[in-house]
């Protein structure tokens, strides 16, 4: 399920989803790229903006409908790379991942300014971006390759030996690869 929008409605404060909105791109990125079911798990009347747009982007609704053979790459750091192929194509679409965490040093998690509230270790909730790097080799191009960011629904250039980009903390980014 997707834990998006109001997700507690049993509660009648504090039952908006605890995801940033990086962590939502997250999930929606792993879900479409991975084939999961997109069933929504909030409130749907009391979606924000945000929230609709994150669920009804086509470009990425299409990754999870039409992609096959979505993997995992690799994984350094916990900075991630998947991959999945466009049927009839040479395209592929590539999710980047940022899964570092940042441990908070306290005793308590559930009051340590900027945690998460629950069990285990004291996560930060903000931290900095970090570069995700992936040869096109990796990705099975010989020569360059053309770009295109799902979420942003734009072209963001060619590259030639290596595909990079900032990807926020607990963030993703998702992109079709075309050969140049």
């Amino acid at each position: 399920m997707l834990p998006f929008g109001a997700v507690r409605q049993w509660q009648a404060n504090d039952n908006w989803t605890h995801f940033t909105r990086d962590e939502q791109y997250t999930v929606m990125t792993l879900w479409s790229l991975f084939h999961s079911p997109l069933m929504m798990g909030g409130h749907l009347p009391k979606n924000d903006e945000f929230t609709l747009a994150l669920l009804t982007n086509d470009e990425v609704i299409a990754v999870n409908q039409k992609s096959t053979n979505g993997r995992q790459l690799w994984r350094k750091d916990d900075l991630i790379v998947w991959v999945a192929d466009v049927p009839s194509s040479t395209d592929k679409f590539v999710g980047l991942f940022n899964a570092k965490d940042i441990i908070l040093p306290t005793t308590n998690p559930t009051t340590a300014p900027g945690a998460r509230r629950g069990r285990g270790p004291n996560i930060a909730r903000e931290g900095p971006p970090s570069e995700v790097d992936v040869s096109l080799k990796d990705l099975d191009f010989s020569g360059a390759a053309k770009v295109r960011d799902l979420w942003k629904k734009q072209e963001i250039g060619a590259f030639t030996t290596n595909f990079s980009q900032m990807i926020p903390y607990h963030g993703a980014g998702l992109y079709r690869m075309s050969a140049q």
